[in-house]
């Protein structure tokens, strides 16, 4: 069988990042020249796949919601045969994400121009930006809309979303506030992007001393290069710890180092400030591996298996195996099911941000509701895959987490 891990990400690489290793006949992946990456010619592939690889192709990349990128890597090399099943699944992502595209780029021209007429300050974030970083724009997908506008002005950008472009509110975390377009398009209309984590949120809480000009606009800015590398390597080990980051995580990063202007030592400065500094230099070595043929080590092989199993934003067996790593035991991660810790209970309720002594009655409505309605699904879940997972696994997670000093 054909080495479908190697093969993804050759694939990815020919035609994300410009890059050529032939993966399929295998052949040993060399040293890549990570500086001219935008001379290399492109990936070269199998003339032939077996049904096999191409269904373990599939199943990989949907988990991560990249199978729309493979559809079209594995298109222009006439390696989907219009009557292969494989083959239909993978052009239907493709459409789907070109739809999904469409849709949301739609909506996000009509925010950004509703706030800008109504003078309301806004920072876009993560996906809309990053992905003209890609060779299409379609190519790189997301499931809603982030931006950011300052908390003095929340309560206007809600009522312009709501009343000038017909949006429904349907809650509020303790960064945002979730909404939905009438065609179904989702908006977190962030105030702050802080992760709940107090080492991260030291840095992500000053956000607005990084946002400069955007040039043409006066009330749209962005982050410097810099912070917006930054936070997306925060918003990617607040992924990692809950389970994984996604392959689509390390690609970001290495289109952002490789395509825009940066001072790397500001980078680390900011990850450096806030505890990151060993998970920002290991996430950039892996894709330099993934993506520019480097030579890995044994932490990034770790760190590969845990994202790969993980899928786009980890899973609940990888969350639950690190939760233990800091609660130091099954029995304690019962008890924060019975008693959420206050930064969680926060980010449900962000009224406990300014009034913690509210925290025994929010506790006590949230036993009142199990009591009635009973056990969501998703924690019966959690404790059935909490009870299965081995002590073995435990540790090998909080290794790895202690190894990228995230604990």
């Amino acid at each position: 069988m054909q080495d479908t891990k190697k093969l993804l990400f050759e694939l990815i690489r020919g035609e994300v990042c410009g890059t050529s290793k032939e993966a399929c006949a295998g052949e040993t992946v060399a040293q890549a020249d990570t500086q001219n990456v935008e001379n290399a010619p492109p990936a070269e592939a199998c003339d032939k796949l077996e049904s096999e690889t191409l269904a373990g192709l599939y199943a990989i990349s949907k988990a991560h919601d990249m199978a729309h990128l493979l559809a079209e890597a594995l298109d222009k090399r006439g390696l989907l045969g219009e009557a292969a099943s494989e083959g239909n699944s993978f052009l239907k992502q493709r459409q789907m994400a070109v739809y999904r595209y469409e849709q949301i780029n739609y909506e996000y021209e009509r925010l950004c121009n509703a706030f800008e007429h109504n003078q309301i300050i806004h920072v876009p974030l993560k996906g809309a930006l990053i992905r003209k970083l890609y060779p299409e724009p379609w190519l790189r997908t997301s499931c809603d809309i982030d931006i950011l506008v300052p908390e003095a002005e929340l309560k206007k950008a809600v009522e312009v979303c709501e009343t000038k472009l017909g949006y429904k509110t349907e809650g509020k975390a303790y960064h945002d506030i979730s909404m939905l377009s009438p065609g179904g398009v989702h908006l977190e209309l962030h105030f702050n992007v802080c992760e709940n984590i107090q080492a991260l949120d030291e840095v992500l809480g000053r956000a607005w001393d990084y946002a400069i000009p955007v040039e043409g606009k006066k009330y749209e800015k962005k982050f410097t290069n810099e912070y917006f590398i930054f936070h997306n390597v925060a918003h990617a080990s607040y992924h990692f710890l809950s389970g994984g980051c996604g392959i689509r995580s390390v690609l970001d990063l290495w289109l952002l180092r490789h395509k825009t202007v940066y001072e790397e030592a500001k980078v680390k400065e900011l990850c450096a400030a806030c505890g990151l500094e060993k998970f920002y230099d290991s996430l950039v070595l892996l894709s330099q591996v993934w993506f520019s043929g480097a030579e890995g080590n044994g932490l990034t092989d770790k760190m590969e298996k845990f994202i790969l199993d993980g899928g786009v934003y980890g899973t609940i067996e990888n969350g639950l195996s690190a939760k233990p790593s800091k609660k130091s035991g099954k029995s304690k991660y019962l008890f924060s099911l019975i008693f959420l810790p206050y930064k969680d209970m926060k980010a449900i309720h962000p009224v406990l941000g300014k009034h913690k002594w509210l925290l025994p009655f929010f506790h006590i409505g949230r036993w009142f509701k199990i009591l009635f309605r009973g056990i969501s699904p998703r924690t019966k879940r959690a404790m059935r895959v909490n009870a299965k997972i081995s002590d073995e696994d435990r540790k090998k997670v909080g290794k790895l987490l202690e190894e990228l000093e995230l604990l």
